[in-house]
């Protein structure tokens, strides 16, 4: 019987194998048409789905409607779910309030009636609008001066587009321009090489300061002279005024050569500005600063700040308006980590005005 068993055992894998083998070949050679028939029935089950939840949708939204126009069924509905806290929204024009639900067994006309006097509570739109006209009414603070940005390095724009621009800006009330010029630039001598193909002739740089004035437009020019100075430490010519060899990021404040480079942009973009009241000096993001040998042994705060009295020192002590010396700008973020002691011993306050660099509605 033992045997008889195994020899039946055997012969059944046999059979099982070959069923096996000619219903995987029959299944590979007809291998399309049930790839065909597997994908109509995944998109047949689809388009179900999709006509069960169209169908849903439009009860959704009459039920909506009925909670949004029915205050009994909204304070119902607080009811029936005790676990959802509803607290009172934050005033303010055209904001609807919600009440905390009722507990069980509360009368509905009891919520209906809170709703009904938090609503009261909320002023209309044109009851805030006159209240904000009111003398005396906190209102978003608007500089006297108003000043464009305008980057134009890498891809400058025509002059005849930068008129059309400065007359749209003087339009929605703009006062004046600041121009970061960096590679348009049309740099001559030693400096040649900073000024791009497409850079600016000095003919045209005059054409715009130009338009700018026939705008009513107050110029004032941007000269990087520590961090973003890439457009210049780029060239192998300036490499040695890194900070880190590696990245044209930013001078190295402890360079001589460093300065001499700033005092010589600062001269040529000031011979083609004359009579600007301000010059801009960046001094903004100097990300890669104290790292060079030289550099280690100082403080970080004193590099800046150094650097940024020589800067300013060179530009009072050089240019002049009506008889004033020209103010130094640099934007704030530098400053804003520093400890006033450190500020007041360079004396910052003395030598340069902060420009607040925020991306908000309200400065």
């Amino acid at each position: 019987m033992a045997l008889d068993a195994g020899h039946a055992g055997r012969l059944a894998g046999r059979v099982a194998g070959r069923v096996a083998g000619r219903l995987g070949l029959a299944a590979w050679r007809r291998k399309s048409t049930l790839l065909l028939g597997a994908g109509a029935l995944v998109l047949l089950v689809l388009c179900l789905q999709y006509n069960a939840l169209g169908s849903q949708q439009p009860q959704a939204q009459a039920q909506s409607n009925s909670l949004g126009n029915d205050a009994p069924d909204r304070a119902s509905l607080g009811k029936a779910d005790a676990g959802v806290k509803f607290v009172k929204s934050a005033e303010g024009p055209g904001v609807v309030p919600v009440v905390p639900a009722a507990a069980d067994g509360a009368d509905e006309a009891a919520a209906v009636a809170a709703v009904a006097a938090v609503r009261a509570e909320q002023p209309s739109r044109d009851a805030v609008a006159q209240r904000r006209a009111e003398p005396g009414e906190a209102r978003p603070y608007v500089p006297p001066q108003r000043l464009a940005h305008f980057d134009l390095k890498g891809a400058p724009p025509k002059v005849a587009y930068l008129r059309k621009v400065f007359g749209l800006l003087r339009q929605l009330g703009a006062t004046g321009v600041l121009l970061e010029w960096e590679d348009a630039f049309p740099f001559w001598g030693a400096l040649e090489p900073l000024a791009a193909t497409n850079a600016y002739s000095r003919v045209q740089v005059r054409e715009i300061l130009q338009a700018a004035k026939d705008h009513g437009l107050e110029v004032m020019p941007l000269v990087q002279t520590f961090g973003h100075v890439e457009f210049a430490l780029k060239h192998a010519k300036y490499s040695s005024l890194r900070e880190v060899p590696e990245s044209p990021q930013a001078l190295c404040p402890s360079n001589n050569a460093s300065m001499d480079f700033v005092r010589l942009m600062i001269d040529q973009v000031m011979e083609l500005h004359p009579g600007v009241r301000y010059l801009h000096i960046g001094c903004d993001e100097v990300f890669q600063m104290g790292e060079c040998p030289r550099c280690r042994t100082v403080l970080r705060e004193n590099l800046f700040l150094g650097h940024v009295a020589r800067v300013a020192s060179y530009v009072r002590g050089k240019y002049s308006y009506r008889g004033s010396p020209v103010t130094p700008v640099i934007w704030h973020d530098m400053l804003q980590h520093l400890p006033p002691q450190s500020m007041e011993e360079y004396h910052l306050g003395e030598l340069v005005e902060p420009m607040v660099w925020v991306y908000a509605e309200d400065v």
